[in-house]
């Protein structure tokens, strides 16, 4: 705000995010945090085990005003005097959502990714160490001491259907609907873009209407629509917008093969998943198997595991993939697939080439047009997830 003055870190005896707080107020502990939720703050060392002096510097910050770093299956203990709990009611410290969620859609197996489809996206995988490749185009996250999850965000996945129910709504009722109307608006569109061929007769989408992150981390990206015919209508333009995230996630996947970790089969969640179209297109996409997980809370019943494992009760974490019931696969038409495999580098090259018209247009309109509201429904699930 103006006028007010700069934070400066070196004044406050603790900096830390709300977890530890929560964990503080909860136990007798001294201030603490797990190794997921600080894997991820890009102030930790993953490959040393500590906190990293560089990033210190850059952030302003000391290791002594951050919490000190313990295993996500250390078992704590609550205070005396909750109001409702039993005394030294035991407290898994847990991990972050992200690689909850693969423990809790049983994406854990050497080879087996999870897909996140709400609001935004995700794609992750679960490996024996840490790592983190030569571009930066993944992030990693620690599960536990010896199982790390790496993958990647993007920041458009079903808000751009919300997206079109908003600005192409004519034709169905309640075009200002939310909630569940969106929900019912949403899958109406989709039922409508189902009956365009793959490739969306040549329409190619760069779904960019909220920025992106994986694989590129470029700021600045901006949606488009290349290939724009007459005979393109709105069933064109919201196939092409699946398609295109789509296509962003099998990018993010093709990162993975470049570090050397194979993915042989995708379980999906998130509100997304619920149509057809989607669930289809990104097994196209990715060309793989895509099997919808039965239950929509991945990332609680993720720390519910966790926390079995760490009271010993689940010795081995891939067992959990036996445990978690999963729908039956979608695979991949090997046509459409081929077909999406010709299509993606055409997503990097337009995106890329697009970076410098996007500047001149910032600075023609600096100021960014007010955002439509995607809050509500289904495709919220994921919104704010992977924030690294």
């Amino acid at each position: 705000m103006a006028g007010q003055r700069p934070v400066d870190p070196a004044r406050h005896p603790r900096w830390g995010g709300v977890k530890e707080l929560i964990l503080a107020a909860l136990t007798d502990e001294p201030f603490l945090l797990d190794l997921s939720v600080a894997s991820g703050t890009g102030l930790y060392d993953i490959h040393q085990r500590r906190w990293d002096s560089e990033a210190l510097e850059i952030a302003g910050v000391r290791a002594g005003q951050l919490a000190d770093v313990v295993p996500t299956t250390t078992v704590l203990r609550l205070k005396a005097g909750l109001a409702g709990l039993p005394d030294g009611t035991r407290l898994i410290i847990g991990a972050a959502d992200g690689p909850l969620a693969n423990l809790g859609v049983g994406a854990t197996p050497a080879g087996v990714a999870a897909v996140s489809l709400g609001t935004s996206g995700a794609l992750r995988t679960v490996v024996d160490r840490p790592t983190a490749d030569a571009d930066g185009r993944l992030f990693c996250y620690a599960l536990t001491e010896d199982r790390w999850v790496i993958g990647g965000a993007v920041n458009n996945a079903g808000s751009v259907v919300r997206w079109a129910g908003q600005s192409f709504a004519s034709g169905f009722e309640r075009p200002g609907a939310e909630g569940e109307d969106a929900d019912e608006r949403d899958a109406a569109l989709l039922m409508e873009a189902q009956g365009v061929p793959p490739g969306s007769d040549g329409l190619l989408c760069l779904p960019y209407l909220l920025g992106e992150r994986a694989p590129w981390w470029r700021s600045g990206l901006r949606g488009a629509y290349l290939g724009l015919r007459r005979e393109h209508g709105r069933a064109h333009l919201v196939r092409s917008a699946v398609e295109g995230v789509c296509q962003q996630l099998a990018l993010v996947r093709d990162s993975f093969a470049g570090e050397g970790f194979a993915v042989t089969e995708v379980r999906a969640t998130g509100g997304a998943v619920a149509s057809e179209l989607w669930v289809g297109v990104l097994a196209a996409a990715l060309d793989l198997p895509v099997a919808v997980a039965d239950t929509p809370e991945g990332t609680a019943l993720g720390a519910c595991l966790l926390g079995w494992h760490a009271l010993g009760e689940l010795p081995d974490l891939d067992h959990a993939a036996a445990l978690i019931a999963i729908g039956k696969p979608t695979v991949p038409d090997p046509a459409n697939a081929a077909l999406y495999a010709r299509l993606r580098p055409l997503v990097e090259k337009s995106a890329l080439a697009m970076l410098d018209t996007v500047k001149e247009l910032d600075r023609l309109a600096p100021q960014p047009t007010p955002a439509i509201p995607v809050t509500g429904g289904r495709v919220d699930a994921t919104h704010g997830s992977e924030k690294a």
